[in-house]
């Protein structure tokens, strides 16, 4: 079988990419990578817990959060599908 110009053109350039990576992947194996994982589990706890209220047997449940007029978030319970309480819709 006889190839065209852009045939061949196209497997020489198949070659060298495969070449290439063959390449980059032995430099990537032999380079130690070593990542710093500092995850502050007690805040991210504090944060997510926000704008929920503990029933007590270990679940949560969505409050309203709406800022009352005191300055502190509304504790009623978020509608099925609403973020805030039936008085701050």
């Amino acid at each position: 079988m006889v190839l065209t110009r852009s045939q061949l053109r196209s497997q020489i350039h198949f070659k060298s990419l495969l070449d290439d990576k063959a390449s980059n992947n032995k430099n990537i194996k032999s380079v130690p990578q070593k990542y710093n994982i500092d995850i502050d589990f007690d805040f991210a706890s504090t944060i997510w817990k926000q704008n929920k209220k503990s029933t007590g047997d270990g679940s949560y449940v969505y409050i309203c959060g709406y800022l009352t007029h005191k300055g502190i978030p509304c504790q009623n319970k978020s509608g099925k599908h609403t973020q805030y309480c039936h008085l701050h819709r």
